[in-house]
């Protein structure tokens, strides 16, 4: 993704060089640049700049996600003004959880403060400073120095794990602590194994090959992390070294080992739980080894069971850790909630209902909704599912269970006992689902110039030939079309549909790899050859399936048709591409005899009292003479109401034009199937505006919208 200043900041920047050049003297040698900075913000609000590293390319920070911890990150120029600001979402808790007793499926589980580490994308140009606001409370602005490392961290291949390119993946980089420079082998082997723990449970496994695992290794003087030694009435520590551990389970004579990280077991009193006390030099290795790293992950050289959840999430080399570990992605990968019940005072409300609007929005798989209309993952929710649901229930089963969000009276969880709760459990449909839907919506790191900062089922570049350009292709001949596709490991896999000229002409269910169209051009003239993809493999529920959806659209000729409107199945967001008065959320639709595709329909009430039509304003560039072709594909499903689709098209001198699809036919439940419906006409002049409109009479019944398409071609009628 481009990166992009604030207005101010760029209005600055560009007086700024006026200024210079009249002046003679030339403008900033060091114009801002994108560079990942590591900040350490310490309790007394001390800022630290850990480092900084070059990463052209690299977006700028997006959204923060719903119930995340969120700081202010300014950059402040020369002349003392802000020329970037942002909120940026960062896990400062440290989460102490582990089995409640040997052997035990149920977790303990302790919040403790972290270290206030982060890295975070930010334009820096020369002398410029970076300050930071938490709680209403600002840093003092620091310098951001140039780079003067001697000591380098270095990308380690891991066993069973090649490196994709990381503009269409996520990637996970693990690094190791307490391995010395001759231990590099050993790190490398530990956390293979560590990633084999955590990618054999859906849905990391259904989703192996969207993921980038890499090794980074900086070695440490020692092996191992530091044991603080017992000593009753100890109060604990959190910074190196942990002088004692409060914790009778802690060793009675205390060892110290000089690594890296400064790893240490006893962090907050806790003896398992074991932190990098050095957090910020863990973020400023990975993003100086591997820039585009997403997901941070740390295995220590120690035998003993510990380790610790957060940002970074940690463990050692005892294997029962790894179980942990998953539950602790739970967190920082798919940005889950905890589904405990157990009351904790002051611990930070949400809501879902909008009865306390100083609360932010609660995560994915935790709400205070308490009937089936008002219920986020109602998708999930069978009809024969009581609402509020009664435990012990298997977790296959969505419902809506009171006690979550560390409380037992007031949030509600969709799991009866999942993993977000207990060990040894899956993660349950909803809490699942976050995976494919953080892939596909976006905000991942990649290189300069590739990638959209989503997940793509299209491989970038991939598409033979180009698509940036026409093609040529004589009648009667014969062209290749191609290109390489991600499809998720488990289930029917990615859906894979070619449409030639808005009519599909094959379909199929694939798994990763190459496709291939070959085409016989009917006549030398103008065509568009579509490939369309979709994520069908289950884990993301199919009325989310529109939001995996990629192409490649190739043009055959040089004048058209080119599509001004395709929305087959409506695949982008209700919003983004068309908006609406009165459709909810439920009345996006996806099933077999909906969409082949796995993709979706927008169902029209034409019971409802209010306004009830989807609306698009696509941009045309059209001339007199040029040809409009609209078309849609519906389903009058029981509808005793007059159903339209039409174009309205506004033209230089203030005359108009239109395109109307009526006379769909009054049918009854689940008889007549899909109608395609298309016109054209010849434009009379140029055109100034265009809007489309899926409408509905009052009535009853409803209608079932898979597509609608306008296309131009040019020229067409002179």
């Amino acid at each position: 993704m481009a990166p992009s200043r604030s207005f101010l900041g760029l209005a600055l920047l560009v007086l700024a060089l006026v200024a210079g050049a009249l002046a003679g003297t030339p403008a900033s040698a060091d114009p801002p640049s994108v560079q990942l900075v590591t900040l350490d913000l310490g309790p007394d609000g001390r800022l630290r700049v850990v480092d900084a590293v070059p990463a052209p390319g690299i977006g700028l920070a997006d959204a923060a996600p719903a119930g995340a911890d969120t700081v202010t990150v300014e950059v402040v120029g020369t002349d003392g003004r802000v020329d970037y600001r942002s909120r940026v979402a960062v896990d400062d808790t440290i989460r102490a959880e582990f089995p409640a007793r040997a052997g035990s499926d149920e977790l303990s589980h302790e919040r403790v403060p972290g270290q206030g580490a982060f890295t975070v994308a930010l334009p820096i140009g020369a002398g410029d400073r970076v300050r930071v606001t938490d709680a209403g409370r600002s840093s003092t602005a620091a310098a951001v120095p140039a780079r003067k490392r001697a000591d380098e961290p270095v990308v380690v291949p891991l066993p069973g794990y090649p490196a994709a390119d990381p503009a269409n993946r996520v990637d996970l980089v693990i690094l190791g602590d307490g391995y010395t420079a001759a231990e590099q082998a050993d790190f490398a082997a530990d956390a293979a194994a560590v990633a084999d723990g955590l990618l054999d449970i859906a849905p990391y496994s259904t989703y192996a090959g969207f993921l980038n695992v890499v090794g980074v290794f900086a070695p440490s003087a020692q092996s191992g992390a530091d044991h603080p030694p017992y000593q009753d009435g100890c109060a604990g520590g959190t910074t190196h070294p942990i002088t004692c551990c409060p914790d009778p389970t802690a060793p009675a004579s205390g060892t110290y080992r000089t690594t890296r990280y400064e790893s240490s077991y006893c962090y907050y009193g806790i003896q398992r739980l074991m932190v990098p006390t050095n957090e910020g030099q863990v973020y400023a290795d990975a993003t100086a080894a591997y820039p585009a790293w997403d997901q941070l992950l740390l295995v220590v050289n120690d035998p003993e069971y510990g380790g610790s959840g957060g940002a970074i999430a940690t463990t050692s080399t005892d294997p029962s850790g790894v179980e942990v570990m998953r539950h602790e992605l739970g967190h920082s990968l798919l940005w889950l909630d905890d589904e405990y019940a157990d009351d904790t005072p002051g611990y930070p409300g949400c809501t879902d209902v909008a009865r306390r609007p100083s609360l932010g929005p609660c995560q994915a798989n935790v709400t205070d909704a308490t009937t089936r209309g008002t219920l986020k993952w109602r998708r999930w929710v069978k009809a024969s599912t009581p609402i509020p649901t009664r435990p012990p229930t298997p977790s296959s089963v969505v419902g809506l269970f009171l006690g979550a969000h560390y409380s037992s009276d007031t949030y509600y969880r969709s799991c009866d006992e999942c993993l977000m709760r207990y060990l040894q459990r899956p993660f349950g449909s909803v809490a699942a689902e976050q995976l494919p839907v953080r892939l596909y919506a976006g905000g991942w790191q990649g290189p300069a110039g590739a990638g959209s900062g989503r997940i793509e089922l299209v491989e970038p570049g991939s598409a033979s030939p180009s698509t940036s350009a026409p093609l040529s292709v004589a009648a009667g001949a014969t062209q290749t079309f191609s290109a390489q596709v991600l499809a998720p490991t488990a289930g029917p896999g990615t859906r894979v549909r070619w449409v030639v000229d808005g009519v599909e002409v094959s379909s199929s269910v694939v798994t990763s790899g190459p496709v291939h169209l070959d085409w016989v051009s009917p006549d030398g003239g103008d065509h568009t050859v579509r490939l369309e993809v979709a994520d069908v493999a289950g884990v993301l529920h199919p009325t989310l399936s529109y939001q995996s959806l990629a192409h490649a659209t190739w043009t055959i000729g040089t004048g058209g048709p080119r599509e001004l409107l395709t929305n087959g199945g409506f695949e982008l967001p209700l919003g983004r591409g068309w908006t609406r008065s009165h459709v909810a959320t439920s009345d996006r639709l996806c099933r077999a005899d909906v969409a082949r595709s796995g993709q979706c329909a927008v169902r029209l009430s034409a019971s409802r009292s209010t306004a009830r039509r989807l609306t698009s304003a696509p941009d045309a560039t059209a001339a007199t003479g040029d040809e409009l072709t609209l078309r849609a594909a519906v389903d009058p499903d029981d509808l005793r109401a007059d159903a339209r689709v039409i174009a309205v098209v506004e033209l230089a001198g203030g005359t108009t034009q239109r395109l109307t699809l009526a006379g769909f036919p009054q049918d009854r439940k689940d008889r007549r199937g899909y109608l395609t419906r298309e016109t054209s006409i010849t434009l009379a002049g140029d055109v100034t505006n265009l809007q489309v409109r899926v409408q509905i009479a009052r009535g009853r019944g409803t209608v079932l919208v898979d597509a609608v398409s306008l296309l131009l071609r040019k020229g067409a009628g002179g």
